[in-house]
């Protein structure tokens, strides 16, 4: 349960949030939250990485890089860019 929450509701909940705050239909001063919210969403690229990490390393299987990889790649690239973008906007507001 705590993979299926870190692998699919908390990135689902960090990007509603963000977009949101950016569309200004929730208060910027929850934005630490989505913060928050987004290190746990982080937690299914350690569990990936370990994976590979454990197959490769025991010789149990091969594991390929498929264009699956490169999208999840951009995806949490695109995340923690929009993520800091938003920051730095509200940041410039409450300024």
């Amino acid at each position: 349960m705590i993979v299926t929450a870190a692998a699919i509701f908390f990135p689902i909940l960090k990007i509603l949030g963000i977009a949101m705050v950016q569309f200004g239909l929730m208060d910027a001063k929850l934005a630490p939250l989505m913060s928050w919210i987004g290190k746990f969403a982080m937690a299914d690229i350690f569990l990936l990485s370990l994976y590979v990490l454990i197959f490769k390393g025991m010789g149990v299987g091969e594991v390929r890089v498929g264009w699956g990889m490169y999208l999840f790649t951009f995806c949490v690239v695109a995340s923690i860019v929009i993520s800091a973008l938003t920051e730095k906007l509200l940041k410039a507001k409450a300024a």
